[in-house]
């Protein structure tokens, strides 16, 4: 008796291990490859679309599919390259709806033996609009204020190119008139910039530019302001040899104005001999008033007040 038992269980012991191995195995794979639902997604997308149109509707990236089936069947359904389905628009109109039927989709995509059971969404609807193009001028977008005592030009803002391309359905092209940068910050700024920046997206879906960065030149300036240099003495010349030549008065006002930083140094400290008033020998006898020359600055605007003085001229007494 126990030779019998013995024989069963350890005869052939390494063939009999192999098959009770390949028994669980197999029950496995049995297990697991049974009938099953699963849910995938797959790639969506339009075809037989005329050159001259686009599709405007809402038309979601991937549809959301239930289906049921082995998972040795199913398998090529949930890899990386899944195949799309199209929502073919020949021979269709706006506003009709394409209806994304189970059977239809399973016919087309599904490995024999699966069963498609839903599909969302069910179906989209078709919009489809004419193609237009147009160039719109670019707008230069500014956020903030330049630092105290500066500004930009405004006048002299530059941005190229002046004019983009816009490329789309044709109500939302024609309801474009132009584009604007992304913001510029300014805020503090004192000094002339050049930048590339991109454009700001138009609101307006499938629009496309024909580029999609510009350059921006910016041009910083000291504010304009006026200052005054008082009591500033007028220096005669050519006066004749032997003679004495005075003003009246002989002290006039200088008005300044121009960048801000030089103005404020130029009154702080004021070069001599800026005022100068020329001897003209038939003004003076008649008592004629003489216009003052005045030296001017770099980058500043002078004059005087008064503008005219006269100018008197007396033979030197003789000395004793």
């Amino acid at each position: 008796m126990m030779a019998w038992l013995r024989a069963i269980f350890f005869e052939n012991l390494t063939l009999k291990l192999v098959a009770v191995g390949l028994a669980v195995v197999l029950h496995m794979v049995v297990l697991r490859d049974r009938v099953k639902e699963f849910e995938t997604d797959v790639p969506l997308g339009v075809r037989n679309l005329d050159e001259q149109q686009i599709f405007v509707g809402d038309l979601p990236d991937r549809l959301r599919l239930r289906v049921r089936g082995r998972w040795s069947d199913i398998g090529p359904l949930l890899g990386e390259r899944r195949r799309p389905i199209y929502v073919d628009v020949a021979g269709r109109a706006s506003g009709e709806r394409f209806l994304f039927e189970p059977n239809t989709v399973a016919a087309s995509i599904a490995p024999k033996g699966v069963e498609v059971i839903s599909v969302d969404p069910p179906w989209v609807e078709i919009a489809l609009e004419p193609k237009d193009a147009r160039s719109v001028p670019v707008e230069i977008s500014l956020v903030g204020v330049a630092a105290r005592g500066f500004h930009v030009d405004r006048d002299h803002m530059a941005v190229t190119p002046a004019e983009v391309e816009i490329q789309g359905p044709r109500t939302a092209v024609l309801a474009i008139d132009r584009l604007s940068t992304a913001p510029i910050e300014i805020e503090g700024l004192d000094r002339s910039l050049r930048l590339e920046i991109p454009l700001a997206r138009p609101e307006a879906r499938h629009v496309a530019l024909s580029v999609d960065r510009v350059r921006v030149e910016l041009r910083v300036v000291e504010d304009a302001v006026s200052g005054e240099v008082p009591n500033v003495e007028v220096v005669v010349r050519n006066c004749p040899q032997g003679m004495k030549c005075t003003t009246d008065p002989d002290h006039v006002a200088l008005k300044v104005s121009g960048p801000k930083r030089r103005v404020d140094a130029f009154v702080k400290r004021p070069p001599p001999g800026l005022v100068i008033a020329e001897v003209q020998q038939d003004a003076a006898r008649a008592g004629r008033p003489v216009r003052l020359l005045i030296k001017q600055a770099e980058a500043l605007s002078l004059a005087s007040e008064p503008a005219e003085v006269t100018v008197r001229v007396e033979k030197l007494a003789e000395p004793p």
